[in-house]
């Protein structure tokens, strides 16, 4: 019998298996024909890390890997066998989940992922999925977050589901939170309504979390909030060092390309239902916001919208204050993306800094407080691995000064397909980059240059990508990082489960991928973050409050109201040319560009993402669409949802909280003419003041001015409206 064809269970914690593991992978290889190479000498690092094992799978758009729709819990998402693993510095390996019970009953098949540490370096949490490997076994069965403990050399190991979490709804991506809270991704329902579950994306109308949330587990209930409300889902939430709650969002705010498809033939079937609590069919699939995605519904002299990225954002642990970190936009990360129309410029890669693509799987360099590490991956066919970047984004620092930097090669962001060659010296793709605290950095890597080729063992369908956590060293003769030495020699196990969606038994050996690394090490616990309303705006409420509970008083009521206040200073000035920005209000403030063309502005409307959209082909669940805002009061009106700008140039508005929200800028008759291009959460009383639209960095583009300090005229007549 040839060496891979026995079954080896290692059970334990002993050195002795991790030699043992060892020689298996050098057997193994050899008895290929593969390599008659010795083993890789592992490299632990100077602390504990701590990651997941996973049983390689085929790379596809809503699998464990993939960049966007990676929550779901079914076997054809998320192949069963992994587990949650630790190794420490003098090369001791465990298995914490087998160690507590977990896994070791092919039909009680589990996954894992994304673990982080405690502020103290004592616990640990990650999100595991259990079952679904038995026959007949369809479920439910959902991610769901635990807590370990015991990691240290010679402590039991003990793990248990964490309490008053939402139950019924895949849980994932978990962190401790400064204030006893934990922040987690979910995809449980804006509103729990089971008629908007799932929410589809906004690309492929794919079953897609719904945000950022948190609860306290010492609460019956748990007291769940919603802290973001991300149509396309936000992704791998860290606490930075200085208390923000740093993540990765999928920005796609475009029309929906399966209606376009069925306005030319396609068989999607889109439709849109008369509201969120309804099951009612209009028998039409409208949409008037944002702009045409398709050159063949534009009109003549406007040019079409096409919006696709993964981008790094901040929010404040309630919520507040969500906006890109330190208002970096597409002009700073981004190559080429066009203007709306003719007569304005494009924006092209500027050849003065490195660019990127996409922005995944942030992480802090703990050695550069403010510094975070990700990855610029191909969409699709990488498991989201590709280059690793990084950028300084320490509060305070411009967004006109951030710009991403290569941290291994520009070729690794590249996949050609797998049928094609490689490049020249191609050596792979990362994912999972990790500063360590001894200022080193470790990352998942594989060696295949290209896309992963979907051949495989069995079902797993996977034959060239071999994720390892490896040490990353110096290139010679270049400035960037390559994969130098593993942590770990291999680890090597037998997958054996049923396979419900195959009907048929699914098993594997040989060696199993290394996931999401984290250091098992403490780390200083920054004060918990709020948001602060700036003077000259406190000023006003103040005195326009000062009979009705001043400041205290407008938050009770916006609280008690479910609504957010937003107030901009003067909304014609702006610092990008790829819309309108030869902007005047009748009467009142412009900022006018020599020789463009001057449009006016009278309103700003804003719009709530409505989950309305359905679809009648096998796609359950519905698609956000931009409607016309109706959860909040509005203003003097041109259109539903609109808000009169103040003479000045400002506006104060009232808008529905925990919903996304996006908004316009439009002529006096009520056509637009500047389009926000950005989803934007707010929380229940928060008071959210931008100097202006599309916000400056220094300056804006016509006056070279810095952002606008004028008291809005606009906010005092809407406090006297609510408050007369």
């Amino acid at each position: 019998m040839r060496i891979r064809d026995k079954v080896f269970l290692f059970h334990g914690s002993s050195p002795f298996r991790f030699a043992a593991q060892a020689l298996l992978a050098a057997a193994v290889a050899s008895c290929d024909g593969t390599s008659e190479t010795e083993p890789e000498k592992p490299e632990p690092a100077s602390n504990p890390i701590l990651f997941v094992t996973q049983t390689p799978y085929h790379a596809g758009f809503d699998t464990l890997t993939a960049t966007f729709g990676n929550h779901k819990p079914g076997t054809t998402s998320v192949a069963r066998g992994g587990d949650l693993m630790i190794l420490y510095p003098d090369g001791e390996l465990r298995n914490l989940t087998e160690e507590a019970g977990f896994g070791k009953d092919a039909d009680k098949g589990i996954a894992v992922r994304e673990p982080s540490v405690s502020w103290d370096g004592k616990r640990a949490l990650f999100s595991m999925v259990i079952g679904g490997t038995a026959k007949n076994d369809l479920g439910p069965f959902y991610w769901q977050i635990y807590e370990v403990s015991g990691l240290g050399e010679g402590e039991s190991v003990h793990v248990e589901r964490v309490a008053n979490q939402p139950e019924g709804w895949n849980n994932v991506s978990p962190i401790y939170g400064t204030d006893g809270r934990i922040v987690f991704s979910t995809d449980r329902p804006r509103n729990g309504d089971m008629r908007l579950y799932p929410q589809l994306d906004e690309y492929e109308s794919v079953e897609t979390n719904t945000g950022l949330w948190s609860f306290d587990p010492s609460v019956a209930g748990g007291d769940l909030r919603q802290l973001t409300h991300t149509p396309s889902g936000a992704f791998s939430p860290k606490i930075a060092l200085d208390g923000r709650v740093v993540y990765v969002r999928w920005d796609h705010l475009q029309q929906d390309q399966q209606a376009h498809a069925d306005r030319h033939g396609g068989t999607y079937g889109s439709f849109d239902f008369a509201s969120e609590s309804s099951d009612e069919r209009t028998g039409s699939a409208v949409e008037n916001f944002p702009e045409w995605q398709n050159q063949d519904e534009a009109p003549p002299g406007y040019h079409a919208h096409l919006f696709n990225q993964f981008f790094p954002w901040q929010i404040n642990e309630d919520g507040t204050v969500e906006e890109t970190v330190n208002h970096v936009g597409r002009h700073e990360f981004n190559g080429y993306f066009d203007s709306s129309k003719e007569g304005l410029p494009y924006h092209g890669a500027d050849t003065g800094h490195a660019i990127i693509r996409n922005f995944l799987q942030i992480q802090e360099d703990l050695h550069a407080p403010g510094t975070f590490y990700g990855v610029d991956a191909p969409e699709f066919g990488t498991h989201a691995s590709g280059q690793i970047v990084k950028f300084d984004g320490h509060e305070g620092k411009n967004a006109a000064d951030m710009y991403p930097e290569w941290v291994t090669d520009p070729q690794t962001a590249d996949a050609p397909e797998a049928t094609e060659s490689a490049p020249a010296g191609a050596e792979g793709h990362y994912r999972d980059p990790l500063p360590l605290s001894d200022g080193t950095l470790v990352a998942v890597a594989t060696p295949d240059p290209r896309q992963e080729s979907g051949k495989g063992e069995g079902p797993f369908g996977n034959e060239t990508y071999k994720f390892r956590i490896r040490h990353m060293v110096p290139k010679e003769g270049t400035s960037y990082l390559t994969a130098g030495a593993p942590l770990t020699p291999g680890i090597t196990k037998k997958v054996s489960y049923f396979d419900n969606t195959a009907f048929a038994e699914a098993s594997y050996t040989g060696e199993m991928w290394e996931l999401f690394p984290v250091e098992v090490v403490a780390r200083p616990k920054p004060a918990t973050r709020t948001f602060e309303v700036p003077e000259i705006e406190r000023k006003i409420i103040d005195e326009a409050m000062q009979l009705s509970g001043g400041y205290e008083g407008l938050r009770d009521y916006l609280i008690q109201n479910g609504l957010a206040l937003t107030i901009s200073r003067d909304v014609t000035r702006r610092m990008d040319e790829q819309q309108p920005y030869s902007l005047s209000i009748p009467g009142g403030a412009s900022t006018i560009a020599e020789g463009v063309p001057v449009e006016e502005i009278a309103f700003i409307q804003f719009f709530q993402a409505d989950q309305l959209r359905g679809y009648d082909n096998h796609r359950a669940g519905r698609r956000p669409i931009p409607r016309e805002m109706h959860d909040a009061p509005d203003g003097e009106q041109a259109a539903v949802g609109a808000y009169k700008l103040g003479l000045d140039g400002s506006f104060a508005a009232l808008v529905p909280a925990r919903r996304a929200m996006t908004w316009q800028l439009t002529a006096p008759d009520g056509s637009p003419v500047v389009r926000e291009r950005y989803w934007v959460t707010f929380q229940p009383g928060e008071i959210r003041v931008c100097p202006n639209c599309h916000g400056i960095n220094e300056t804006d583009v016509v006056m070279h001015e810095p952002p606008p300090e004028n008291p809005p005229e606009a906010l005092a007549p809407l406090l006297n409206s609510l408050f007369p």
